[in-house]
């Protein structure tokens, strides 16, 4: 069994011109990439009610924002980045 990351964009039938475009430019640019340390793109597409989706390889870790936090909060216990 594997499992996925599912981005879907929330009430796409709200979603404006714009927000599709920004959805569909990060599926495109995804599936460009192919790095060790970039989660692989399996899937993207509409389902049958309008839903924008796309299936990308599941990462299991921190999230970016929370590294970020505990890596500038070990830099204040330090006294400041070095």
């Amino acid at each position: 069994m594997t499992f996925v990351a599912l981005k879907v964009i929330p009430a796409a039938y709200l979603a404006s011109a714009y927000q599709l475009r920004l959805f569909q430019r990060e599926v495109q640019s995804l599936a460009k990439m192919q790095h060790s340390n970039i989660a692989t793109l399996f899937e993207a597409g509409t389902t049958e009610e309008g839903q924008h989706y796309f299936a990308m390889e599941l990462v299991v870790g921190a999230a970016l924002l929370e590294a970020i936090k505990l890596r500038r909060q070990a830099d204040d216990d330090r006294g400041g980045a070095q």
